[in-house]
């Protein structure tokens, strides 16, 4: 399920955000909490702004699926991990990379690192966009548990899945 600039837009707004939903994310993941927290350490700032774009990123899937996302475990994580890391040496399939597969919420990631919304340390920085970029990874895979084959409709300029 491809989640596409509408929905992004429509899921990252700032005004979205209440407390309470940010509370109830808290408790629906709290291995994507401890997944964070494992990358991006005790820093105050940088900890609240992964855990602000895992948050976004979460949204916008249940967004356009219309259904709350399964709980993300610290080990889905971990291997989402790996193939992000992996994707970024060269060393995965391209069609089964995070960015071919999510291109709009990757491109949305790059944007928020470019200018992050909380001055952190830019080492801390790229902790954070590999703990979110991971986030991506597992909640895709969360809707679709094998890779997926994607055809281009080149005359509808859309993508089928």
């Amino acid at each position: 399920m491809l989640v596409d600039e509408r929905t992004v837009a429509l899921s990252t707004s700032d005004d979205m955000a209440t407390a309470s939903d940010v509370g109830w994310f808290a408790a629906k993941q709290p291995g994507l909490l401890r997944f964070v927290e494992d990358r991006v350490g005790q820093d105050g700032d940088a900890t609240a702004m992964a855990v602000d774009l895992c948050w976004k990123v979460v949204a916008a899937f249940e967004h356009k699926r219309g259904l709350p996302m399964p709980r993300i475990h610290v080990a889905e994580l971990e291997l989402a991990e790996e193939e992000v890391v992996r994707e970024s040496q060269g060393g995965l399939d391209f069609a089964n990379g995070c960015a071919h597969r999510q291109p709009d919420l990757c491109r949305w990631l790059e944007a928020e690192m470019t200018a992050p919304i909380l001055p952190v340390m830019p080492e801390l920085q790229d902790q954070i966009a590999l703990a979110v970029a991971s986030t991506i990874s597992a909640c895709d895979r969360a809707h679709h548990p094998t890779p997926i084959a994607i055809e281009s409709d080149a005359s509808a300029g859309v993508l089928i899945g």
